[in-house]
């Protein structure tokens, strides 16, 4: 910027007085002195301004002067140079400043001195603060139905909003205030994927201070034909069906180690590894659109609930008979398969035993199917709380006599079976159990044995799913998924020395086994925690498969 100013014919100045009301470092009193230079643009009184932006910046300054002259900046004024700062006569001098990143603006005043005598505060020089203009919005993809959206303004100034061609055909500015903008979009065509555009804001004070904000309204989307997928902790797979709007290309994810995920056509193809824990664990599997950078926010994604799996014992029955122990610990089974016929059983992906012979009776395991795996060695785990599981089925009615499907009750334990009719007490909380040859979990505690009876008595041919489960204060005999016994139990008691948990009947030494089982048993497991309603209703009603639920 050059400002002229003329000069004067006349010597004779009017004194320059009053107080000063500029924004300045500390305001001063004019005095009127006899004018020796004249500023062209200045004021009555004499006085001119310049304005700097925040940038270091240069502008010229032009008057007339009769005589020596100097300009004096303020010593505390490091920001603000002058070249040059003395002559004789009229000039043209350079006022410089340096950047200034402050958020207010700063202002001095300039004296002059002519032939020794000070003109004070005839300039005033004001450097602007730092402009800034931060737009924010909840998100730059507008619902494609469209609807209003504020855009927060965070500024020190004022400005300007302008939408630009391609976003005007869709986007409209509804209000404006000092801090914020009000848009409404127009709900997008169907035939269109995707609307784009941006809004420009600019600083009225500083037009060299911009923001842009690039917004978008996209008619794109993943969906997974499913609601939810569960798993009963052991492994799995599966396939997702995807439906897609908009969208070409996508990619499969999971965001846990123990899910795999690949694509299959236009499906997710996934493998679950088995729960090594005894607690229930939760997977996300994603499909993520994949056309463009920007539309990974647009994804499909679905929840696997895995529940916890046996993580003491978990007997899996091969189709030759023998069986062998799935758990995290791997602990020996020994098999005897004499009498054993193998059946698959879809329902819970297994192979199941079924055995023909007399109930509750005391045999040679030489001559006769029985499977047994000790857990002498992890008693321990179990004696506060547990949860034992077994599928069975019997071919013929009950006779009523004790018959053990799974469990080990020799000098103590506990078993899952089917009872008699004797009546009984049960030694924990001196309830009658009133024994009718039903289903029954059975543990030994509190100086005696337990009976949670749960009167199901088991019908010929049909598969039963049970839970044992003792808590450290109660024993519960689950059916199905429900709940049909408890009995106040608070100790467990096992055998002297080692003891075995068997299949079919029960442990009773190296070469027998007794309390015989007549019928199939395609599910045994232990785990060492007390599984809640919840997850036994779960389990039970997911048998031995994955579900995806629609």
């Amino acid at each position: 910027m050059k400002i002229k100013f003329s000069r004067l014919t006349t010597l004779a100045v009017f004194l320059i007085g009053g107080a000063l009301s500029l924004c300045s470092c500390g305001t001063e009193e004019t005095v009127r002195v006899p004018a020796k230079i004249n500023l062209e643009n200045a004021d009555e009184m004499g006085l001119c301004a310049i304005t700097f932006s925040n940038r270091q910046e240069t502008k010229q300054l032009s008057f007339t002067a009769d005589g020596d002259w100097y300009i004096r900046i303020p010593k505390d004024c490091d920001w603000l140079t002058v070249s040059p700062s003395s002559g004789t006569g009229d000039a043209t001098v350079n006022f410089t400043t340096t950047i200034y990143d402050a958020t207010s603006p700063r202002t001095t005043k300039v004296a002059f001195v002519c032939d020794n005598i000070e003109q004070k505060a005839l300039l005033q020089v004001t450097q602007l603060q730092r402009f800034f203009l931060e737009p924010t919005i909840l998100s730059n993809v507008l619902p494609k139905n469209g609807g209003e959206a504020t855009v927060n303004i965070s500024t020190n100034g004022t400005f300007k909003c302008e939408i630009d061609a391609a976003g005007s055909t869709w986007l409209s500015i509804v209000s404006q205030s000092d801090n914020k903008v009000v848009i409404n979009a127009s709900p997008i065509s169907e035939t269109v994927a995707k609307n784009r555009a941006e809004l420009t804001f600019t600083c009225i004070e500083d037009p060299g201070v911009t923001a842009v904000l690039d917004l978008s309204q996209k008619n794109l989307g993943i969906s997974i034909d499913a609601k939810e997928i569960l798993s009963n902790g052991y492994e799995a797979e599966g396939d997702l069906s995807l439906k897609l709007l908009n969208v070409t290309n996508w990619t499969p994810e999971s965001d846990q180690p123990w899910v795999k995920v690949s694509r299959s056509g236009e499906k997710i193809h996934f493998t679950v590894e088995a729960n090594p824990y005894s607690e229930d664990r939760t997977a996300h599997i994603s499909a993520i659109c994949a056309d463009a950078e920007e539309d990974k926010d647009v994804k499909g994604v679905i929840t696997l609930t895995q529940y916890a799996a046996a993580d003491l014992m978990d007997f899996k029955f091969n189709e030759d008979g023998t069986a062998e122990d799935i758990s995290p610990l791997k602990s020996k089974v020994n098999s005897w398969t004499t009498g054993a016929t193998m059946n698959y059983y879809e329902d819970y992906a297994a192979w199941g035993p079924t055995v023909s012979r007399a109930i509750n009776k005391n045999l040679e395991k030489a001559k006769n199917a029985f499977w047994e795996c000790e857990y002498t060695a992890f008693d321990a785990r179990i004696g506060d709380g547990y949860t034992i599981e077994s599928v069975f089925s019997i071919p013929t009615e009950h006779t009523n006599a004790e018959t053990k499907a799974f469990g080990a009750t020799s000098g103590g334990g506990f078993a899952l079976m089917l009872g008699n009719t004797k009546e009984a007490t049960n030694a924990g909380d001196k309830s009658k159990a009133q024994r009718d040859g039903s289903i029954e979990f059975i543990q030994h505690g509190n100086g005696n044995w337990n009976f949670a009876v749960s009167h199901v008595r088991a019908v010929p041919g049909q598969l039963y799913h049970v839970f044992g489960v003792w808590d450290k204060e109660t024993i519960k005999c689950y059916v199905d998924g429900e709940l049909k016994a408890t009995v106040g139990v608070t100790a467990l008691k096992h055998k002297n020395g080692p003891h075995y948990m068997g299949v079919a009947g029960n442990y009773n030494g190296d070469d027998k086994f007794n309390g015989s089982w007549n019928g199939t048993v395609v599910v045994a497991r232990l785990y060492d925690n007390p599984l809640t309603a919840e997850q036994i209703k779960a389990k039970t009603a997911l048998k031995g498969k994955i579900q995806i639920v629609k």
